[in-house]
C-alpha cells in the first residue's frame, strides 16, 4: 500500500498552479483533477523541470568542452612557436644581463607543455564521462588524480627554472595549489562512489 503525504501533495499544487511557466490544461488539472491526476501532474512538471536543468548542464558541458579542444590545439601552436619566441625573449635577456636562458627556457617551457597536454586531454575524457552521465565513477577518480599528479610536475619542472627567472616562482605555488585542490576533490568523488554504492547495495 503506498502512503501519501496529502500535505505535501496539497503544497506542491499550490505552488505549481502559480508557477507561470505552466500551461492552463496544467493549472486546471491540479486545481480541479482528483488525488492520482495530481500526483501524476507533479510526476511530469518535475520531470520537465529536471530535463530543462539537464538539458542546460549538457550545454555548458559542450562549450567547456569545445574551450578545451581549443586550449589543446593553442598548446600545439605555441610549441611549434616556441624557439622563435625564447630566442627573442632570450636575446633581450642577453641584452640586459649578459646571460642565456634559451636551452633552460626551452626545456622547461617544453616538459611543461607535454604535462599540460596530459591535463587538456584528461579533461576532455571528464567532460565526455559527465555528457554521458557518467559522473561519481572511479574513472573520474583515476583522471582527476593524473591532472593533480601532472600539475604537481608542471610545479616540480618550473622549480629549477625559478632559480634563473625569479617569476617561475608564481608557477611553481600556482601549479602546487591547483594540484592539491584537485586531490581534495578527487578525494570527494572517492566518498561520493562510496556512499552511492552503500545506497544502491540499501535499494
Amino acid at each position: 500500500m503506498i502512503k501519501v503525504n496529502y500535505r505535501q501533495v496539497q503544497s506542491t499544487c499550490f505552488f505549481s498552479i502559480n508557477n507561470s511557466f505552466l500551461s492552463k490544461s496544467d493549472k486546471k488539472l491540479l486545481t480541479n483533477g482528483n488525488l492520482c491526476d495530481k500526483i501524476q501532474a507533479i510526476k511530469m512538471i518535475k520531470a520537465s523541470g529536471k530535463g530543462g536543468i539537464m538539458k542546460k548542464q549538457n550545454y555548458s558541458v559542450m562549450i567547456t568542452s569545445i574551450l578545451v579542444k581549443a586550449v589543446f590545439v593553442l598548446i600545439i601552436v605555441c610549441c611549434i612557436f616556441a624557439p622563435l619566441i625564447v630566442r627573442v625573449y632570450d636575446n633581450r635577456i642577453f641584452a640586459l644581463f649578459g646571460m642565456s636562458v634559451y636551452l633552460p627556457t626551452i626545456i622547461t617551457l617544453y616538459l611543461a607543455a607535454a604535462a599540460a597536454l596530459v591535463i587538456v586531454t584528461a579533461l576532455d575524457r571528464l567532460l565526455s564521462n559527465i555528457r554521458h552521465d557518467k559522473v561519481f565513477t572511479p574513472a573520474n577518480v583515476k583522471i582527476l588524480r593524473l591532472i593533480s599528479y601532472c600539475c604537481f610536475a608542471v610545479s616540480v619542472i618550473f622549480i629549477y627554472f625559478s632559480f634563473i627567472r625569479p617569476f617561475a616562482w608564481l608557477v611553481v605555488i600556482a601549479a602546487a595549489f591547483f594540484g592539491l585542490i584537485l586531490r581534495v576533490i578527487k578525494n570527494v568523488f572517492e566518498q561520493a562512489i562510496i556512499l552511492k554504492e552503500e545506497n544502491d547495495f540499501t535499494i
